[in-house]
């Protein structure tokens, strides 16, 4: 990571097998990122409090799955004036309905600029979905392979409600 040019706005870390470590001496180095691939990566919540605090002007982070409820919290609470436009958490078990409800209710301005949100493969509540139609510039949402669980029924899955083409924000 330290050989990468400091300017870079862009980069894909697809599996290349970096760790927290590499992610922390990345976000310092790095600044300007505006797009950030961890997807197949072993980055966990203390790689994106990095993230979150380094790089302030991240608009698209599509995450390791080691990513929990806190590192979600870390990022929606650091947030700069941007937010992110794009979030992908999908298969992240580590993930709840109810934080990632807390995440974008929170006043970081996380849920006010959202267009584009991965959650395949979470369980989700019915909280949860409403508060998806109160994003108001959410235009690409995957909820592939999600399970709804509500309290007062039992788990089912979901129809799958994803989209066969993703926007680029980057």
């Amino acid at each position: 990571v330290s050989s990468l040019p400091t300017s870079l706005q862009t980069l894909r870390l697809v599996g290349c097998g970096i760790s927290d470590v590499g992610v922390v001496s990345l976000a310092a180095r790095m600044p300007a990122l505006t797009s950030l691939d961890l997807t197949g990566t072993r980055v966990s919540d203390r790689g994106v409090s990095a993230i979150s605090m380094g790089c302030p002007h991240l608009l698209v982070l599509r995450k390791s799955c080691l990513v929990s409820n806190k590192g979600l919290a870390e990022l929606s609470i650091s947030r700069h004036r941007d937010g992110l436009h794009v979030l992908s958490v999908a298969h992240c078990g580590g993930v709840s309905a109810e934080g990632l409800l807390r995440a974008i209710r929170k006043n970081s301005g996380c849920g006010e600029v959202l267009r584009v949100l991965n959650v395949a493969g979470l369980v989700v509540t019915k909280a949860l979905l409403e508060a998806f139609s109160a994003l108001p510039l959410l235009r690409w949402l995957n909820v592939t392979d999600c399970i709804l669980h509500d309290s007062s029924e039992e788990s089912h899955n979901t129809p799958n409600m994803r989209s066969e083409h993703v926007p680029s924000y980057e």
